[in-house]
């Protein structure tokens, strides 16, 4: 059609990518989702941030350690009551629990007697390229990944108490999300897992982590587990591998 612009859909088949024309109705419904009303904070976005608010000040009785995290939630409520809904607004928040959990983790491990990261800016690299594929998939998929990198970086808050150690996060973090890329076929899976799983395998060995990495790697792997067996209800195949495109439900966390 004529002054249509074709665009590539990351939301085809099997995670594959497609096509589309900009000014068709699926597009149309697409983009007046976006523009929908904010949800409501979720519980893995709200509940996360208040429990490590009140563990970082019972920890260290200061209010300057504890105040990103009141500001998170204030994020949530600005979204939900004042921000215009776009696009990118929607992208921003759905994705702001996990960014919120690595990074504030990060921050105040020191405050909690815990070892910081080593190369943490570095770690953040590789998990926001681990987290591209998933930017423009289903809702569900989208959220699903989010929910479960949280989990793993709580998860690791635990195993930091087992076995102190700033290669952790470097184990935990990128084993889930390579195991989550295998498990549902995501765009660029077949190249994304395997480079996650060799991150894991030789940074950090390289970096000299021994034995004392096997709990952050239980961690990882138990993320993906509640994902996998919690969130859906067993060990049923992914809905995203089987159903087929709607576009009323295949963009980027408009719906649970």
């Amino acid at each position: 059609m004529i002054g249509d612009e074709p665009r590539f859909d990351f939301g085809a088949p099997s995670g594959g990518v497609g096509w589309s024309l900009r000014g068709s109705k699926p597009d149309r419904r697409v983009e007046a989702l976006y523009r929908g009303p904010a949800p409501w904070p979720r519980l893995f976005e709200a509940a996360p941030a208040l429990g490590l608010a009140l563990l970082v000040f019972w920890k260290t009785r200061s209010f300057a350690a504890v105040w990103p995290a009141y500001a998170y939630v204030g994020f949530l409520l600005l979204d939900l009551l004042i921000l215009p809904q776009r696009r990118l607004t929607k992208w921003i928040r759905n994705g702001s629990a996990a960014v919120f959990v690595v990074v504030y983790g990060g921050f105040v491990l020191p405050r909690l007697g815990r070892p910081a990261p080593i190369g943490g800016p570095a770690l953040l690299v590789v998990l926001a390229v681990a987290g591209l594929p998933y930017l423009a998939a289903r809702g569900r998929l989208a959220l699903a990944f989010v929910r479960g990198l949280v989990g793993a970086g709580l998860l690791e808050l635990g195993a930091l108490y087992l076995a102190p150690t700033p290669l952790g996060p470097h184990v935990a973090l990128p084993l889930f999300c390579a195991a989550f890329a295998w498990e549902e076929r995501s765009v660029l899976w077949r190249f994304v897992t395997p480079a996650l799983a060799a991150y894991v395998v030789f940074v950090p060995r390289w970096l000299g982590g021994g034995i004392e990495l096997l709990p952050h790697a239980i961690a990882g792997l138990l993320a993906w587990g509640l994902v996998r067996f919690l969130a859906r209800g067993g060990g049923e195949p992914s809905p995203v591998r089987e159903e087929p495109v709607d576009t009323r439900s295949s963009t980027l966390g408009l719906r649970d």
